[in-house]
C-alpha cells in the first residue's frame, strides 16, 4: 500500500461570490474577505483578499492577497488562489452558478436532501428529505412533489436514502430506511411496483441496462439482483460486510474468464458487467454479475469504505473513506494503491470523475464538511502516484455534500457539478472557466469522438425498402428506428434489425410518433433483448434541419453513445451509385449556442456483411429480375451443384485469362490480386492425377453400395407389404 498523502487546501469565506457581484456591478468600490490555507501536521496559513473596483467598469475588479496568500481574479464565478508557504501553486476557487431550494425555503429549519439524482437527458432532478420525494425541472429549479409517502399511500415509512432515474428518464426507484424499494412514474407519481426482500436499510441502487433488472444494496449485507416485472428476486450476492454503496460498471476484458455463466430467464444484460461494493470493513469488491462470483477485493483502509467510482477508459477504480482517505486502484492490479491522499479527517462522500478545460480526466470529491474539491488529471497521477487539489467549489458553508452527479448535456445546453447537502439547497457548479467563445483548431487535430464502423445486415435494407414502397401517398420519405450491438470497445456497431416510426412533416414543422416507436422496442426488447437503439434510418439523400432535430431525439435515446443516421437513396438521385446511395453518419454540435437544430453531419464507414447463408438466399432472389413474373424457382442440390461447379469454371477461366495476360504484359501487375490468388491457390490440396482417380473412384464405389443397399431395403418392405397383405 502507497503511503497517505495529505494534501494542502484553500477554504474562502462562503459569500466571497456576492462580494464580487457587488463590486463588478458598482454597488461598492472595495470590501475584503477572507481566506485560509491548511495542511495536515503544518501551521495553517489565514490570509485576506483585497477586492477594489475603482475604473467604474463593470463585470470586472481589481483581487490582490496579503498575510501569506496571493488572490486573483478570474470571473464572477472563480477565483485563483496560491499559498507559497505551504507549497500552494495554484487553486482555482469556483462558485455556483444556480441554487435553489426544493422544499419549504420560508421555513426557520431547513430540511436536509439526502438523496439526489438527475435524470439522463439532464432536464429532471429528483431529491428525497425524510419520506418525501420531489421531482422538477432541473434548468428552472421548479420543484414538482409527487406526494408524501406515507403508510396510507402505502409509500416508504423510512428515510429515502436513493433516488435513481431510469434510462427513459419517465420512470424513478427510490430505496429507503424501510427495507423496501419502491418503482414510481415521473408522470403522475403512482407505484406501480415495490420489491421487498431486504432485512436492514438500502443503502444504494443501479439500474441495470434498459430496466428490466435493477440492483440494490443494504446494510444487511447483501446485493440483490430483482426483475422490476414480476418484483422478484432473481439472485442474491453475500458480502463481506455492510454494504454502502455499489457501482456497475462494465465487465473489463483482463477480467474475464472463460466460465459461461448459466443466467436466469428473468435476467435481461447481466453478462460482462462488474459490481464494485464499497464495504463497512474498509475494502472494496467486486463481483461478476454474470456468474454471481467474487472477481477481487483491496486492501483494507482506515476506517468504512463509504462510496467508489469506476473510470473506464484508464480503468481506474476510486473509493473513499469515513476518515478522509481517497484510494486510487489500477483494474489490472488491485492488491497494491495507485495513491493514496487525504484532505482533512472528514468522510468521503461522493466521488465522480469529469473531463478539464484540456480534456483531461479529474477526479471530484464530496465531503462531509460541505467542500468539493477536484484533482488533477489522473495520467499525472497515474505518472507521479502524487496528487494535487486544481479546484475548489464552494458554496455549501460546512454542510455535509450528499449527493454530487457529474452533467454533459449534448450540445453543452446544460454542464456542471449537481450537488445537494444538509442545508437543503441543490446547486449547479460549472465544470469551465473558459468564457462562452468559440474556438477554432485545425483540422489535424484529434477527432472529438472515437472512429468506429457500420456493420448493416441485409435484412435490414429490404425491411427499409419495403417500408419505402408502403408509405402513404404523397410522402416524400420514410423514418424509422435502428437496432443492433456495439462491440465492447465501442469501435465497431452492428445494424442487425429496424422498425418503421409514423411521422409526419411539412414546411414548417416535423412531428414523429415518439409512443409508437417507444412500443415497438418495448415488443423488440422481449424478443431480442440484447438489441439496443443504435440509430435511425431514413429514404433519400438529403439532410435538412428536420434530420437534426431528429437526430436529436434519437441522441437522447442512445446517449451517452453517438446516434447512428442511416441514409438510403431510394430515387437513385447519386449519379455512379451502386449501392442505393447507402451512407452512414453521426453528429456533432455546432455554433456558440447549442441549440437542437444546430448540428453537423460527420460520415462514417458502413459496409453491408451478410452470412453465407444470407448470400444464396440474395443470389436466388437476383435470378427473379430476370423473370418476367418476377418470380424464383428453388431449385434441387444437383442443380445447386451444377450451377456452382459453372461458376468455378467460369471463375478460373477469367483467372488464367488474367495471370496470361500480366505474363505476356498487356496488363499491369496488381500485388493485392497476385496475394489473392496465391492465397486461394495455397489451400488447394497437391493430389496427382493417379492419386485423384483412385479416391474418386472409391468414393463412387461407395456410393454405389449405398444405393444399392437402398434399394435392397426397399424391395423388401414392398415384399414385406404384399406378404402382410395376403395374411
Amino acid at each position: 500500500m502507497s503511503q497517505i498523502q495529505h494534501l494542502p487546501h484553500v477554504t474562502v469565506q462562503p459569500d466571497w461570490q456576492t462580494v464580487i457581484e457587488d463590486l463588478i456591478s458598482n454597488k461598492i468600490k472595495k470590501e475584503s474577505f477572507w481566506i485560509s490555507c491548511y495542511c495536515k501536521y503544518q501551521e495553517s496559513v489565514h490570509g485576506s483578499a483585497q477586492a477594489t473596483n475603482d475604473h467604474e467598469v463593470q463585470n470586472t475588479c481589481d483581487l490582490s492577497g496579503k498575510d501569506g496568500v496571493e488572490a486573483r481574479y478570474v470571473n464572477n464565478k472563480a477565483l485563483e488562489v496560491s499559498c507559497p508557504l505551504l507549497g500552494i501553486k495554484k487553486v482555482l476557487v469556483k462558485g455556483y452558478l444556480i441554487d435553489f431550494h426544493p422544499f419549504d425555503s420560508q421555513s426557520r429549519i431547513p430540511k436536509p436532501i439526502e438523496a439526489m439524482n438527475i435524470s439522463p437527458n439532464y432536464e429532471l432532478y429528483a431529491v428525497s428529505s425524510g419520506t418525501v420525494i420531489k421531482i422538477g425541472e432541473l434548468m428552472t429549479g421548479t420543484p414538482r412533489q409527487i406526494h408524501v409517502l406515507q403508510r396510507e399511500l402505502q409509500g416508504h415509512i423510512g428515510d429515502v436514502t436513493t433516488v435513481e432515474f431510469f434510462p427513459s428518464g419517465q420512470v424513478l426507484l427510490s430505496g429507503a430506511a424501510d427495507f423496501q424499494l419502491r418503482i414510481w412514474s415521473v408522470l403522475d407519481g403512482t407505484n406501480p411496483v415495490t420489491l421487498k426482500g431486504h432485512t436492514a436499510a438500502i443503502t444504494s441502487t443501479a439500474i441495470v441496462d434498459r430496466g428490466r433488472n435493477v440492483l440494490s444494496s443494504s446494510k444487511d449485507g447483501t446485493i440483490r439482483l430483482w426483475e422490476c416485472g414480476s418484483a422478484t428476486t432473481i439472485a442474491t450476492i453475500n458480502c463481506a460486510g455492510s454494504v454502502s454503496s455499489i457501482s456497475l460498471v462494465g465487465l473489463p476484458d483482463v477480467l474475464k474468464t472463460e466460465d459461461d455463466p448459466s443466467l436466469d430467464p428473468r435476467e435481461v444484460s447481466t453478462k460482462n458487467k462488474l459490481v464494485l461494493a464499497a464495504l463497512d470493513k474498509g475494502f472494496l469488491q467486486a463481483f461478476d454479475l454474470g456468474t454471481k462470483k467474487e472477481v477481487f477485493r483491496t486492501q483494507a483502509l482506515e476506517g468504512e469504505l463509504l462510496c467508489c467510482a469506476y473510470q473506464p477508459e484508464l480503468g481506474i477504480i476510486a473509493v473513499g473513506s469515513s476518515t478522509g482517505i481517497v484510494a486510487l486502484y489500477n483494474i489490472q492490479n488491485t492488491a497494491e494503491t495507485i495513491a493514496q491522499f487525504q484532505r482533512d479527517e472528514n468522510p468521503i462522500l461522493q466521488l465522480g470523475f469529469k473531463l478539464d478545460d484540456n480534456g483531461e480526466e479529474t477526479l471530484c470529491i464530496a465531503t462531509a464538511d460541505g467542500c468539493i474539491f477536484e484533482t488533477n488529471p489522473l495520467s499525472a497521477i497515474l505518472q507521479s502516484g502524487r496528487a494535487d487539489i486544481v479546484a475548489e467549489y464552494t458554496g455549501f458553508d460546512v454542510d455535509p455534500v450528499y449527493s454530487m452527479k457529474i452533467a454533459f448535456r449534448r450540445g453543452n445546453a446544460l454542464k456542471g457539478i449537481i450537488a445537494a447537502g444538509r442545508d437543503g439547497y441543490v446547486r449547479r457548479m460549472p465544470l469551465s472557466t473558459k468564457p462562452s467563445t468559440l474556438h477554432l483548431t485545425s483540422t489535424s487535430g484529434a477527432p472529438a469522438f472515437r472512429p468506429f464502423t457500420c456493420v448493416i445486415n441485409p435484412v435490414v435494407l429490404f425491411s427499409i425498402l419495403d417500408h419505402y414502397l408502403r408509405r402513404n401517398e404523397g410522402q416524400e420519405r420514410v423514418i424509422g428506428t435502428l437496432l443492433g450491438v456495439r462491440s465492447d470497445d465501442g469501435t465497431e456497431v452492428e445494424i442487425r434489425n429496424c422498425f418503421n416510426v409514423p411521422h409526419q412533416e411539412n414546411d414548417s414543422e416535423v412531428a414523429v410518433d415518439m409512443e409508437h416507436h417507444r412500443a415497438m422496442f418495448e415488443l423488440h426488447q422481449r424478443v431480442n433483448p440484447k438489441e439496443v437503439i443504435v440509430g435511425w434510418y431514413a429514404t433519400g439523400s438529403e439532410l435538412n434541419s428536420y434530420s437534426a432535430l431528429i437526430q436529436d431525439f434519437y441522441s437522447s435515446e442512445v446517449a451517452p453513445f453517438q446516434a447512428i443516421h442511416l441514409t438510403m437513396d431510394t430515387d437513385l438521385a447519386i449519379k455512379g451509385s451502386h449501392s442505393m446511395g447507402l451512407k452512414t453518419h453521426i453528429s456533432a454540435p455546432v455554433g456558440i449556442t447549442a441549440k437542437s437544430g444546430n448540428c453537423m453531419f460527420l460520415p462514417v464507414p458502413c459496409e453491408v456483411r451478410y452470412f453465407d447463408a444470407e448470400r444464396s438466399g440474395l443470389e436466388i432472389l437476383a435470378t427473379a429480375k430476370a423473370s418476367d413474373e418476377r418470380q424464383a424457382t428453388l431449385l434441387s442440390d444437383m442443380d445447386h451443384l451444377e450451377i456452382a461447379i459453372a461458376k468455378v469454371q467460369e471463375m478460373l477461366d477469367r483467372v488464367s485469362q488474367y495471370v496470361q495476360q500480366v505474363l505476356n504484359g498487356q496488363e499491369p501487375a496488381n500485388n493485392a490480386i497476385g496475394r489473392y490468388i496465391m492465397d486461394s491457390v495455397s489451400v488447394v490440396p497437391k493430389v496427382d492425377a493417379a492419386s485423384f482417380e483412385k479416391m474418386f473412384n472409391s468414393h463412387l464405389q461407395d456410393l454405389l453400395m449405398v444405393v444399392y443397399l437402398a434399394n435392397m431395403t426397399r424391395t423388401q418392405l414392398s415384399v414385406a407389404e404384399r406378404l402382410n397383405a395376403l395374411v
